[in-house]
């Protein structure tokens, strides 16, 4: 069942209901704050929606850099096992 957690971003509180552990949900939310708060910082941005959709954009960039670097290790990690089972059938024929 969702749990009501409630978090503090830019002064406002935000009420989220999630299945996911509210600690979680919290460490989420101060990630977000942090995002936000590196905008505000590199560019001086007041603006808080245009500020809004350049952390959204900052953390959309480091989702596709992580789903690549995780595809890339993927097919690493697929091409190692295949190169083990074949070396270990080869041994066991």
């Amino acid at each position: 069942m969702p749990e009501k957690t409630f978090v503090d971003i830019g002064g406002q509180q935000y009420p989220i209901e999630s299945e996911i552990d509210p600690l979680q949900v919290q460490s989420i939310a101060k990630f977000v704050k942090e995002k936000l708060d590196e905008v505000r910082t590199n560019t001086g941005e007041a603006s808080t929606s245009r500020m809004t959709v350049l952390a959204c954009l900052n953390i959309a960039e480091e989702l596709f850099r992580l789903r690549d670097e995780y595809e890339k290790f993927r097919t690493k990690v697929n091409r190692k096992s295949d190169e083990l089972i074949s070396d270990i059938s080869s041994v066991l024929s």
